[in-house]
Order: structure tokens, then sequence, then C-alpha cells
């Protein structure tokens, strides 16, 4: 079963970044649940078995400890602050009972981020456990 449901989420991830016109990259084994996680140009994006308001608290932590400052908080589940002079967006989605999908962007200007991106993701992942 949990083989059925890393290759769905596996396939709904290249759907929504084919649909949004980024090459994706598939990275794989670092996260467990779903097996790895999405990148595209400035986007780190996966779905974890993790509970929603876990995954929020912790990525508010990360930025916070990477320095982030001018948090403002949208509704569905989405923030935004900066680090430096880098926007970082993150958005979090319960997908099942016990799973969310985190997806983080960053950008400098016009300029992706992904390093900063994907540092992101990986720290509030790890961080949530």
């Amino acid at each position: 079963m949990k083989r059925k449901e890393s290759v769905l989420t596996v396939v709904l991830a290249l759907i929504c970044f084919s649909l949004s016109s980024c090459a994706p990259l598939i990275i794989g084994g670092a996260l467990g649940a779903a097996g790895g996680y999405v990148i595209s140009k400035d986007t780190t994006q996966g779905v974890v078995e993790r509970s929603y308001d876990k995954v929020w608290e912790t990525s508010i932590e990360v930025l916070k400890e990477m320095g982030g400052a001018d948090f403002v908080y949208s509704p569905g589940g989405k923030f935004r602050a900066f680090v430096g002079e880098s926007k970082i967006n993150v958005r979090v989605e319960q997908m099942s009972e016990k799973t969310v999908r985190l997806t983080v962007s960053a950008r400098k200007g016009i300029l992706p981020r992904l390093k900063l991106a994907e540092g992101v993701f990986i720290k509030g992942i790890e961080k949530s456990k």
C-alpha cells in the first residue's frame, strides 16, 4: 500500500510541475514516506507523513533560525518571509489524514534561489519528525 501511495505522490507532483511549465527533477530517498521530493527552477515540493500543524510550525521556525523577517501569513496554508534579500514562499497543504504537501520557493529579485528553497524544505521536514 505504501508503495502505491509513493508512486501516486510522485506522479501527481510531476503533473503539477509539468502544468507549471517547469522541468522537474526527482530526488529520492531523503524523506521516507513519499520516497523523495521534486525540484524545479525555484521550488522544492514533497509529500510527507507528518501533521499539518507540525510542518507549519517547523517551517516558520526554520525560517526564523535562518534570519527570516517580514513574515506575511495568507489563508490556505501560505506564508511569505524574507531571508536576506531573498523572498521565500511556503505552502502547506493537507493531502490526506496523515500526509501533507510542503512547497517552498525562493527568489532574489527575478533570480531563482533553488538551494535556499531546498534547504528550507529539507530542514523543515527533518525538524518536523
